[in-house]
């Protein structure tokens, strides 16, 4: 997908994240945490469902 939105470079809005990293309690803690994740796959999704907290869920 990365390939095909930013040429196979870090793009503005694009963020690549291996499944361990996303369930670490500082996931994205100095960008503002899972409040600025505006959209996540749904398989994704269900994968770290118990560690996105549960008022976002």
């Amino acid at each position: 997908m990365a390939a095909e939105a930013c040429g196979g470079v870090q793009g503005h809005g694009y963020m690549g994240a291996a499944i361990p990293f996303v369930r670490e309690k500082t996931f994205q803690r100095g960008d503002g945490g899972w409040e600025r994740i505006v959209w996540i796959h749904e398989s994704l999704k269900k994968q770290v469902a118990d560690a996105i907290p549960e008022e976002l869920y």
